[in-house]
């Protein structure tokens, strides 16, 4: 009796599973087979810090520091990325859009608030064009869900300096607005979230015509003091954001 009893036990544990195998590997072959589906771009939204270079050749005592201490912009970016060729991996074009503005309260030369109503802000809005690769060969193949990305590209950061009521400041007689032209690359690691849940990702297809989705974070290089004078807005820093594969 216990014999039978344990044999019916085995058996139902086998068949559970079995089962539960089935499950995975449908739902595995699901996402392998919605990461195949034909893509011709990507859409990406990113949010992080953005600590631009101003003082660099000043030292300790440049502007930045002495109008907003060490603070970091607050920085957004999207981009779209247009796939030129795909096949041991995906090489795309890209066009970004971002900004960035920090914000401080005007101070005297002790260090003292001037007014407590009069801010003055920075404003940062690169604009950049990229060459952009990802390895998602083993995302393709392999169901390996993570799928480097590397770009580089040419940028050009449009800026702004406001008092409280918006308008462009003048600094030592010039108004306080400008740009000035650069290089960037990025290195950022995707993690494709459609491999942990395909139903989603088959109804995000279905409605909105989004063949992946990726949350990503990368590490951001930025130089625009290359090609001539002007305030430098380079910065190292760091991203996460959202990716949709179209």
């Amino acid at each position: 009796m216990t014999s039978a009893i344990n044999v019916r036990r085995i058996a139902a544990a086998c068949v559970a599973f079995v089962a539960a195998a089935a499950m995975m590997l449908g739902a595995v072959g699901e996402a392998q087979a919605n990461y195949e589906v034909d893509t011709s771009g990507m859409f990406e939204f990113k949010l992080g810090p953005y600590h631009p270079m101003v003082d660099r050749e000043f030292g300790d005592d440049g502007p930045y520091e002495a109008f907003f201490g060490n603070r970091s912009m607050f920085y957004g970016e999207i981009s779209y990325d247009y796939h030129l060729w795909r096949e041991f991996g995906t090489l795309s074009v890209g066009l970004h859009a971002g900004y960035g503005r920090v914000s401080a309260t005007m101070v005297d030369e002790e260090g003292t608030e001037v007014d407590s109503d009069d801010l003055s802000a920075l404003r940062n809005i690169p604009l950049k064009t990229s060459l952009v690769y990802r390895y998602d060969y083993s995302a393709h193949n392999h169901n390996i869900p993570l799928v480097p990305v590397v770009k580089a590209g040419l940028n050009y950061n449009f800026w702004r300096a406001t008092d409280a009521s918006g308008d462009t400041q003048e600094i030592d007689g010039q108004r306080g607005v400008g740009g000035t032209a650069g290089i960037h690359a990025t290195l950022g690691l995707h993690l494709h979230l459609d491999f942990f849940d395909p139903r989603r990702s088959a109804s995000m297809s279905y409605l909105w015509g989004v063949q992946n989705t990726f949350l990503f974070a990368e590490y951001n290089w930025t130089r625009t003091d290359v090609f001539g004078d002007g305030i430098n807005l380079g910065s190292n820093h760091w991203a996460a954001g959202l990716a949709f594969e179209f």
